[in-house]
C-alpha cells in the first residue's frame, strides 16, 4: 500500500507540474516516505516507473486534452432504491466517495483513468485480473462523476501502472 502511494503521489505531481524534474519527483518522494522510511531504497524504481508512465501515449493525451483534473475527490447521494455498480440498489440514502486519480477531457466528454499498481506475476491474464479486481470501484466513479459533470459519454479505464497498458472497463 505504501508503495501505491508513493507512485500515486509522484503521478500526481507529475501530471500537476508538467516542468517537474527528476530531481523535484525524488525531494517529492524523499518527504512522501518521512513515514516509512524503508520506501527510500526504491526510490530510484519509483522514479524510474514514473519516467515510463510519463513516455505512455495516454499520458499526452490527458495533458493535451484541455480539461485535466488528478487526485479528485468526490461524494455524491444515492437515494434509497438508486443502482450501484456492482451492488444492485441501495436499500438506504448513501453518499459514494471515492478519489479519481485522473480525468481529463476527451472527445465531447470525458476520460476516467484509475492507477493500479499491483504485482500480478504468474497471472496468464493480467487485463482480466485487474478488471475483475477493480471493475466495480472505476464503475462506481464513473457514475458519480457522470452525476456532477454529465456529458455525452464518460470512459474509463485502469492503468496498469508496471506495463504501461491502459484497460478500458466498460
Amino acid at each position: 500500500a505504501a508503495w501505491g502511494s508513493l507512485v500515486h503521489g509522484l503521478l500526481e505531481h507529475a501530471m500537476r507540474h508538467p516542468r517537474a524534474t527528476r530531481d523535484d519527483l525524488h525531494r517529492l518522494a524523499t518527504w512522501l516516505t518521512v513515514e516509512t522510511p524503508d520506501l527510500r531504497a526504491v526510490i530510484p524504481e519509483a522514479l524510474d516507473l514514473v519516467a515510463a508512465v510519463m513516455r505512455e501515449p495516454f499520458w499526452a493525451e490527458a495533458r493535451g486534452g484541455g480539461h485535466v483534473a488528478v487526485e479528485v475527490p468526490f461524494a455524491v447521494r444515492l437515494d434509497a432504491g438508486a443502482a450501484l455498480p456492482g451492488g444492485g440498489a441501495v436499500e438506504v440514502p448513501t453518499v459514494l466517495q471515492g478519489v479519481i486519480d485522473l480525468v481529463h477531457a476527451h472527445g465531447r466528454g470525458w476520460r476516467l483513468l484509475d492507477y493500479k499498481t499491483d504485482v500480478l506475476d504468474g497471472v496468464p491474464d493480467v487485463d482480466a485480473a485487474l478488471v475483475d479486481r477493480y471493475a466495480t470501484q472505476v464503475r462506481q466513479y464513473r457514475l458519480a462523476w457522470n452525476r456532477v459533470a454529465p456529458t455525452s459519454g464518460t470512459s474509463a479505464a485502469l492503468v496498469a501502472v508496471r506495463s504501461g497498458r491502459v484497460v478500458p472497463v466498460e
